[in-house]
């Protein structure tokens, strides 16, 4: 009797369909916007929301003020954004707090945020951290350590590096500082005035970091009545600087809010470039680790609309920006925009939110094949701003790929390759059975560096690029994990 379908046939049939699917799915990224969902939801208002994730977790903070006072909260999601925790007040300080930034490592999650405390007579910055992914909190450390107001400050951490960098009036005027923690927030470092590596006023700043690898970028005042965009580049923890580098040099216009993303020797910048009618969006990419950077790259054409506050996260070639266009608040609508082949060309802009009313100051985080944007919204009135979050289920489109290969008869985890490696490498494994899995990254000491995977997979072999150009080099070790399997192998970074 003839055999209908061979096996392999069969298997080859599916992979085809698999592909194809995962094709349409990245091809379609609009189509894949969930609807809009409230994030918060008290009498206060809601504002200043900052997001950040680790594997499928996110972390939002924010200010709130249902009791009067500002206090910095805290909520997470552990699948991606299904489902959401409940709001936790991580300040619950008699002085309130404001304008919070979040960075995550592993399972140490750090917070910082600005309180106007009069017992000091200035406005100073604080740093939290949790230690269990957000279960518990310690006390709140004060980072700003002058008399004189500080502001705009942002933090980064990789491993157990930690960056924050602030605005403190040491005189007059403004400077910018750096401290530094090198054992994950549990002591930090004197401050190291940035300021004086460019000799120029600086403003509106953001960080990333690698290692030992730290990348500021700042909107600074290189010459009267102009403010430009600037790299700045340490390959030691900020102990010295490289020669900065100008991404804007336009007499015409004036560039702020800039925010910037590393992935592997890729460094992608955004910023709000000010003219005559209007402001844009601006991108500019590195792809050499900041040594030189593209031509600056206009991304929105909205005048006499102004397009503001963007915020860019990238994974691996793929570049996620979001925005708010208006005239100033009241009116503006979040905007997105996305690019898959490390900016070298962008997707047209989607609109995230629906508000009507006004929406702005997004924040964007990808869990693993997710893009996920939090925003503050005033539909519901400017006395009572509340968090609103959106999720794209595809938009991230990620480096894992079922194998066309025989059905596997057991569980296997296999050997890195290449092995050492720099910056990525790929984890192959198989699965007789369909179930949760977890692939997770510790260091020598068994603490937690990454979530690589942490979801449901049908039976297949499979592979997964694992990027580490956010980690120092050392000997890592990688777990599978699914149903009632458990395996381990080691790895080691050389850069």
């Amino acid at each position: 009797m003839k055999k209908f379908k061979s096996n392999r046939a069969i298997k080859k049939i599916k992979y085809i369909i698999f592909a194809s699917l995962l094709l349409l799915l990245n091809g379609n990224i609009n189509a894949q916007w969930q609807p809009e969902f409230r994030l918060t939801n008290n009498t206060g208002s809601s504002i200043n929301c900052d997001l950040t994730s680790s594997g499928n977790s996110l972390y939002a903070v924010w200010s709130d003020y249902r009791a009067g006072g500002g206090q910095i909260y805290f909520k997470k999601s552990n699948d991606g954004g299904n489902s959401w925790g409940s709001d936790i007040n991580i300040t619950n300080s008699m002085y309130g707090g404001n304008m919070p930034k979040v960075s995550v490592s592993g399972n140490d999650i750090h917070v910082i945020y600005f309180e106007n405390n009069p017992t000091i007579s200035t406005i100073a910055i604080y740093y939290k951290r949790s230690t269990d992914n957000g279960n518990t909190w310690e006390p709140a450390v004060r980072l700003s350590t002058n008399n004189n107001n500080t502001e705009k400050a942002y933090i980064s951490s990789s491993g157990s590096m930690v960056y924050v960098i602030f605005l403190a009036q040491n005189v007059n005027p403004f400077q910018l500082f750096l401290r530094v923690s090198s054992d994950g927030g549990a002591t930090w470092g004197p401050n190291i005035n940035v300021s004086n590596e460019t000799s120029t006023l600086p403003n509106l700043s953001d960080i990333t970091s690698s290692g030992l690898n730290v990348h500021i970028v700042s909107s600074a005042r290189m010459i009267p009545e102009r403010d430009d965009i600037i790299h700045l580049k340490s390959t030691n923890a900020g102990v010295s600087w490289l020669p900065y580098v100008i991404l804007t040099n336009d007499s015409s216009s004036f560039a702020t809010s800039p925010s910037i993303s590393l992935s592997g020797n890729n460094i992608h910048t955004v910023w709000t470039d000010i003219n005559g009618i209007g402001s844009q969006i601006f991108y500019s990419r590195s792809s050499n680790g900041g040594s030189s950077f593209s031509n600056r790259n206009q991304l929105t054409f909205n005048s006499p609309q102004s397009s503001l506050r963007p915020d860019i996260t990238s994974s691996g070639n793929n570049v996620h920006i979001a925005y708010d266009v208006g005239t100033g608040g009241i009116g503006n609508e979040v905007y997105y925009l996305r690019s898959i082949n490390s900016g070298v060309t962008f997707d047209s802009a989607f609109k995230v939110s629906t508000s009507n009313s006004g929406a702005k100051q997004p924040s964007v985080a990808t869990a693993m094949s997710s893009v996920n944007i939090i925003w503050q919204d005033v539909r519901f009135g400017s006395l009572n701003e509340e968090i609103f979050y959106r999720k794209n289920l595809t938009g991230n489109p990620m480096n894992i790929r079922q194998i066309e290969s025989e059905f596997p008869e057991g569980f296997t985890l296999s050997q890195n390759y290449p092995n050492p490696f720099n910056p990525s490498t790929k984890i192959s494994f198989a699965l007789p059975s369909a179930g949760k899995v977890t692939l997770k990254v510790y260091d020598v000491t068994g603490k937690l560096i990454s979530k690589i995977l942490n979801d449901k997979f049908t039976s297949g072999n499979y592979e997964v690029t694992f990027n580490a150009s956010n980690l120092p080099s050392g000997v890592y070790f990688y777990k599978l994990e699914s149903n009632n399997y458990s395996e381990s192998k080691k790895m080691i970074l050389i850069k």
